[in-house]
């Protein structure tokens, strides 16, 4: 039986009956019987709602009621007989029973994940784990659960390789079918991500030095990130995850003399390694990587594969303020040197307080620019800690307009801090606050 037009989310069982009997399927009197039903189903269901005290209801929720309804009759047919044979209340009844095999489904699968968590913090993740999930099993086992299997109201945000929450240009409705599908696709992922748990530490870590931003505050798809390593990894015939510079230049070559042959490797060596359902997830997803691997072949500047980075060096915190004799000798050093980069080099290896770096980043040390290279030198709690000291009151009123609006020091640096806050990313300004308004560190000046 073709229902394919009755896959869009403004269906109702009015249209569904009406387009059942233009097909010839069931003659007119069937057709008024089935009206009849329709009619007890909506009364059955807005009583439910009211909890069995009235019959009227809100427009918006009359609107709920009848895509509740016309999704779980399509969940009860098996084909045109099925309109002959069984009343609507009959295939109705089937449909939610079917809706609701498939909840016990989620059920389960979901408690094969939290059994065997990953080492991934995350908050979109852990968001979906901790919250989303079990908030939507509470709610479809609820006393209004039935509604639930039509339109969930978790977001299911975590983002799958291959998205797919659009159908016909439309957002796909958030039924039971939907959930499913999605959580099936999340417990692939997941045991592929289970099979190289232990790199996963290392492999975020890199992640964070390469993108300069924390992973617990990105939406991005763990599996996708680890499976292009693992792709690496085996072309490569590397020990480690993380890629060496010139492996770059390698890896394109390989794949640019014949990408399908190196899939085939992978797969191959993958078989003897995963489980027959994990496979076929990553055949099914093939295209998703040929599509990033394509891009990094024709787009130099496209950062696909991890690589070894260097952490950025902190600044070497005393506790005690420079006499005039050892600030005086930092500056004459520093006077002496001609490199930008020298001079950031030298502050970030010296034991010094942090008042005396402010104090010698107002003594000319830098250009303008100058300044923001060496902001970008330090690593994250460095430059919290200079924030802290340079602007003391920062911690209760951080937000985006205070960072790229600075005022009121009076210091040379401020114009070049406003302008490396403004190049920043929203999700790595989003951290800054968040650590800046959690800041408790006391400096004496």
């Amino acid at each position: 039986m073709n229902l394919q037009l009755y896959d869009n989310y403004d269906d109702t069982c009015e249209k569904l009956i009406e387009y059942v009997y233009q097909q010839g399927w069931i003659d007119a009197s069937r057709k008024q019987k089935l009206f009849i039903d329709l009619t007890e189903l909506y009364r059955k269901s807005v009583l439910l709602y009211q909890h069995q005290k009235s019959t009227c209801v809100r427009t918006d929720i009359y609107t709920m009621i009848q895509k509740t309804l016309v999704y779980l009759v399509k969940k009860g047919i098996r084909t045109y007989e099925d309109f002959q044979k069984y009343s609507l209340t009959d295939i109705f009844y089937q449909g939610q029973k079917n809706a609701r095999n498939e909840v016990r489904k989620i059920q389960a699968i979901y408690q094969q994940i939290i059994q065997n968590p990953l080492p991934f913090k995350n908050e979109v993740y852990n968001d979906l784990l901790d919250n989303q999930i079990p908030n939507y099993i509470k709610h479809v086992k609820g006393y209004l659960g039935i509604f639930y299997l039509s339109n969930a109201n978790e977001e299911f945000d975590y983002p799958l390789i291959d998205g797919n929450f659009w159908l016909n240009g439309k957002l796909r409705p958030k039924n039971s079918e939907f959930v499913f599908s999605y959580l099936q696709r999340f417990y692939c992922e997941y045991k592929f991500c289970l099979y190289f748990k232990a790199d996963i530490p290392e492999l975020l870590h890199s992640y964070e030095l390469q993108k300069n931003i924390s992973p617990e505050i990105l939406s991005f798809n763990l599996f996708e990130i680890l499976y292009l390593q693992v792709i690496a990894k085996i072309i490569l015939n590397s020990d480690s995850f993380i890629l060496q510079e010139n492996d770059l230049i390698q890896l394109k070559h390989k794949f640019s003399e014949d990408l399908d042959a190196c899939m085939n490797t992978v797969m191959m060596t993958l078989s003897d390694q995963l489980d027959k359902g994990t496979i076929q997830y990553l055949k099914k997803i093939n295209k998703f990587i040929l599509e990033a691997i394509s891009r990094f072949l024709n787009e130099p500047k496209f950062d696909l594969f991890l690589t070894e980075k260097k952490e950025k060096p902190k600044f070497i915190i005393s506790s005690e303020r420079c006499s005039e004799q050892e600030f005086q000798k930092h500056l004459s050093n520093l006077y002496d040197m001609n490199s930008c980069y020298d001079k950031i080099a030298y502050l970030n290896t010296i034991s010094i307080h942090v008042y005396d770096v402010i104090d010698l980043l107002e003594n000319n040390i830098f250009m303008q620019d100058e300044f923001i290279d060496y902001f970008q030198s330090l690593d994250l709690s460095s430059f919290i800690i200079f924030l802290n000291a340079a602007y003391p009151n920062m911690n209760v009123f951080a937000s985006i307009s205070n960072l790229e609006e600075l005022d009121g020091e009076g210091y040379s640096f401020e114009y070049p801090l406003q302008k490396y806050f403004q190049s920043f990313p929203d999700e790595k300004k989003k951290l800054l606050i968040q650590h800046l308004q959690n800041i408790d560190v006391q400096i004496d000046r």
